[in-house]
């Protein structure tokens, strides 16, 4: 629905305001490889920004909503 639709709001970015760095990804090299880096970075805020497909859904999650819409 069209109140699940955010802008890019580019999150990664937003990062730098609080003093921290941010990561923008797209694939899972680049989650590895930002990961690596955020945990190796100390004394600063570290975001990582996980671009995924609209309709993307872990199981967990899915069960979760699954049981939200029986209860309703």
């Amino acid at each position: 629905t069209s109140f699940n639709d955010l802008d890019d709001w580019e999150f990664a970015e937003h990062a730098k305001i609080f003093g921290g760095d941010g990561y923008r990804v797209t694939t899972r090299a680049e989650l590895k490889d930002a990961l690596e880096i955020a945990y190796n970075t100390r004394g600063k805020f570290q975001l990582v920004e996980v671009m995924m497909d609209r309709k993307a859904i872990s199981p967990a999650l899915k069960r979760f909503t699954d049981a939200i819409k029986a209860s309703n």
